[in-house]
């Protein structure tokens, strides 16, 4: 019978409920540091107050997990009926799928036109960073999500309506915040002592090393 074993860093985590009553402001810092990360493509075309889709939402994100996609990269998979295998953004909800980042409709869509809501994107998050199992123990979609999203400062000094369509600042600030998070690993069938476990592994800097998007996207950190 295998053995499960959680090694929990619980003390990254301060949750709270609350959010700062400020909206956060994409600076030139942030602006700087997507376009260096090739998270975003051209700084003088931001647009922050325009609603942001899912596609583009999910392609900054895997960006920002350090997933090096060029334009012409394709798949030769069609995971959901509305994304065909010649979508801009195949091959990264194509990533998106296999890192458990999304799951789609019931319906086997994705819609990935569709303007992308605040709960969706702390969703897409906290799952890049490796937090689904904790963000379904605690509450699952949404409220799981919003609370790790919040103890991890996806949304810090953020004031967001989650049910609302996020701008595309706002995402960009939430990505730029993820950033500097640190990455939670789940190992299966590691063997400690003879006996076949599954490890959690948080690298926190404390009892792990330190991992983060932003280390491995500067190459500081293989991952």
């Amino acid at each position: 019978m295998m053995k499960k074993t959680f090694l929990i860093a619980l003390s990254i985590l301060t949750l709270t409920s609350s959010l700062n009553a400020f909206a956060s402001t994409l600076d030139d810092n942030v602006i700087e540091d997507l376009y260096n990360f090739k998270i975003i493509a051209d700084k003088s075309d931001i647009r922050p107050n325009n609603n942001i889709t899912r596609a583009e939402a999910v392609k900054m994100i895997c960006i920002a997990e350090g997933n090096d996609v060029f334009d012409n990269d394709t798949t030769d998979t069609q995971i959901f009926y509305d994304v065909p295998t010649s979508h801009w953004a195949a091959k990264y909800i194509e990533i998106a799928v296999d890192d458990s980042i999304i799951s789609g409709y019931e319906d086997n869509t994705f819609k990935p036109e569709q303007y992308v809501t605040y709960q969706e994107l702390h969703r897409m998050i906290v799952s890049s960073l490796g937090y689904n199992l904790y963000a379904e123990q605690a509450g699952g979609y949404p409220k799981g999500y919003i609370t790790y999203s919040n103890a991890l400062e996806i949304s810090k000094n953020m004031s967001l309506d989650n049910s609302a369509f996020a701008t595309r600042g706002d995402a960009m600030q939430m990505i730029y915040n993820s950033l500097d998070a640190p990455i939670m690993e789940v190992r299966e069938n590691v063997e400690i002592d003879g006996t076949v476990e599954t490890v959690v592994m948080i690298y926190d800097g404390k009892s792990n090393p330190f991992i983060s998007f932003r280390k491995i996207l500067s190459g500081e950190v293989e991952y």
